[in-house]
């Protein structure tokens, strides 16, 4: 699932937060790991918006990437 970034956000927690999300892991502090959840479900940060012929973080990223998990 993509969830777009205001201008002024630069940190991923910022842009889960603001879409909803509530931190269900709140002492892990690597954005990777944490596990937010939303409606009942449970999420994780997966990365950035990505060039994909590179597969590296674009200059601006517009949206970020979270995944259901288990």
């Amino acid at each position: 699932m993509k969830l777009y970034r205001e201008k002024s956000e630069c940190e991923a927690t910022e842009i889960v937060k603001r879409h909803g999300f509530s931190l269900l892991t709140p002492d892990i502090s690597l954005v990777s790991s944490m596990i937010w959840e939303k409606d009942g479900k449970k999420y994780q940060f997966t990365g950035w918006e990505n060039t994909p012929k590179t597969a590296l973080m674009a200059k601006s990223p517009k949206y970020i990437n979270v995944e259901m998990v288990s």
